[in-house]
């Protein structure tokens, strides 16, 4: 009996998502593990495997198709199963055909009937997550593209030039721009968190000429210099094991406090923001959690996260210093309680000690839910992460 490749649902909030390409083709053998298809949820592309061996007997939803939670994508059959013996039952599980039913025999069709110079007959388009993305938005067929990438692998640069050269010779006066998936979504759930939730911000300037004297001995002794997020980061972990109700979410009206501390970093992509999260970060070094965050930051610019990269946070950190924005307030990311907002790292004119000097600081402005965190909570939180950053030694 052949097995269903169904729709997994991959965050709390998904209901649908959108078929962005088949890796395997009809017929083709796979294994568990095996990458089945991409698919484009509200956040992410993410990636299919499979979870039995068998051939790929039928594919029912189509590239550029949307699906929703649950929905039977293809059936992997025994090698001794054709495409044709292979029906979809009335509960969406599949069998033999019953005797006296007539067998399917025509499947939907995953290869193009005519195929330009760009591609060859019979083989797959082969382009990165990105190009992918970038030519559904901007209505480019693939496969007439010549790819510039390893193996002929299109690229988002490949994109880029054809779009560059079909542009009229006069620039029109304005161009619309169709929105993301991810854009439509995350923008629909900021708008609902700015109006169904009472914020608050709180602000502190700190000091970071430990850290930055951190990072220096860092590059100098161990070969590696940790991004001021990292270290901001570190800080974050340490002091939510202290104040444990600010790693928290507002859940069906109650303050759910989780046990693991899971941060998540906001990163803007083409597409939209995208938040993935450091798992257990309290529980890694400086060193380590730098190195993951980086690890997550390529592979999120290369298309490449995958759900459990992304989904589930329980606090998250927004950094804008290294476009040159001194400070900024964050909108909460529910159903999480707050959000810290980081800004660029500046000199300041100062005062110690009745003398006026210069030292690097930066802003901090931690966001609140105010139905379950109060001012106070946040301000313990918030001075004890500037203790711990205005203390870089300690976090190593």
């Amino acid at each position: 009996m052949a097995a269903e490749v169904v729709m997994p649902r991959l965050t709390y909030e998904m209901r649908e998502a959108r078929i962005i390409a088949w890796l395997k083709e009809e017929g083709e053998a796979v294994k568990p593990g095996d990458d089945l298809l991409e698919v484009e949820t509200d956040k992410a592309t993410v990636t299919v495997q499979a979870e039995v061996a068998g051939a790929l007997q039928r594919i029912l939803f189509q590239a550029g198709e949307v699906a929703p939670i649950g929905a039977v994508l293809a059936l992997v059959g025994t090698a001794d199963e054709t495409a044709e013996s292979v029906t979809i039952s009335a509960s969406g599980t599949s069998s033999p055909p019953a005797a006296g039913q007539q067998a399917v025999s025509e499947k939907p069709s995953n290869a193009m009937t005519e195929w330009p110079s760009g591609q060859e007959p019979g083989k797959r388009v082969v382009a990165s997550p990105i190009a992918k993305r970038l030519a559904q938005q901007y209505g480019l067929d693939l496969s007439t593209l010549r790819g510039t990438g390893p193996g002929g692998r299109i690229v988002e640069a490949d994109i880029e030039g054809e779009l560059a050269r079909r542009q009229p010779a006069t620039s029109p006066e304005f161009v619309d721009f169709e929105l993301t998936r991810l854009q439509k979504v995350s923008g629909e759930r900021l708008a609902q968190c700015q109006r169904d939730v009472p914020q608050f911000a709180l602000e502190v300037q700190v000091d970071m000429g430990r850290a930055a004297d951190l990072r220096a001995r860092s590059d100098r002794d161990c070969g590696y210099r940790p991004s001021f997020t990292s270290i901001i980061g570190r800080a974050v972990a340490l002091a939510l094991v202290d104040q444990p109700e600010l790693n928290s979410a507002f859940v069906e009206g109650k303050r759910r406090q989780f046990s693991a501390i899971d941060l998540g970093f906001a990163l803007a992509l083409p597409a939209g923001l995208i938040v993935p999260v450091v798992r257990q970060a309290n529980s890694l070094h400086l060193k380590e959690l730098d190195s993951r965050l980086r690890e997550l930051t390529a592979r999120a610019g290369a298309g490449e996260l995958r759900a459990e990269d992304w989904r589930d946070g329980t606090f998250t950190i927004s950094n804008l210093g290294m476009y040159g924005v001194d400070a900024f307030q964050s909108i909460i990311n529910p159903p999480q309680a707050a959000i810290l907002s980081v800004g660029r790292v500046r000199e300041t004119v100062c005062a110690r000690e009745g003398m006026i000097c210069i030292k690097p600081t930066v802003t901090l402005r931690l966001t609140l839910d105010h139905r379950i965190l109060d001012g106070v909570a946040g301000a313990r939180f918030l001075a004890l992460v500037r203790t711990l950053v205005e203390n870089a030694d300690t976090l190593t």
